[in-house]
């Protein structure tokens, strides 16, 4: 895994993420986590900058979208990490909460939606100077990353709560 992207070797291959062991899948999980608050993060502090500068046209509201974004997704990794990844090692327990989770993951989605629309779906307009660009590239890049996130944890971890088999350590 590379420390701008943590999909496995680049793959975004559903069957090979599929047998992953329980460590190699939970350092995949931490690896999109890190870059998730690393990309708002430095999304948030380019925003900000940009904002400060008065810079025509460009969405008055990104900034604080942003900031709220954050916030939530580090509240979201802090349940999953506490929740989900100790009963990933006892090898799928139940699991009362998988549907706040997934609730959570909705939620998130609708704010990359409103992400997409703030900013014209990440096409900066002809006049933004290069951090405004550079922002729209990474609202882009973490919503690749979050659905690609998204797609492991509903389509492969919370699957094998529902019924399906747990893959050793």
């Amino acid at each position: 895994m590379s420390k701008t992207s943590p999909t496995l070797c680049g793959s975004t291959d559903t069957d090979l993420r599929s047998r992953l062991g329980y460590i190699d899948l939970v350092r995949l999980i931490l690896a999109y986590h890190q870059a998730h608050l690393r990309r708002l993060g430095a999304a948030l502090a380019l925003a900000r900058a940009v904002e400060g500068r008065e810079a025509e046209g460009f969405p008055p509201a990104l900034a604080d979208h942003l900031a709220r974004m954050l916030a939530d997704m580090a509240a979201h990794q802090a349940r999953e990490a506490h929740l989900m990844m100790p009963r990933l090692r006892l090898g799928g327990a139940p699991w009362p909460t998988l549907g706040q989770l997934q609730s959570e993951h909705a939620s998130a989605e609708a704010d990359i939606r409103r992400l997409a629309d703030l900013t014209g779906g990440y096409d900066a307009p002809a006049q933004a100077c290069s951090d405004w660009r550079a922002l729209y590239a990474l609202c882009r890049e973490y919503e690749r990353e979050f659905r690609e996130h998204v797609e492991l944890e509903e389509g492969i971890v919370f699957a094998r709560f529902g019924g399906r088999p747990v893959l050793a350590a």
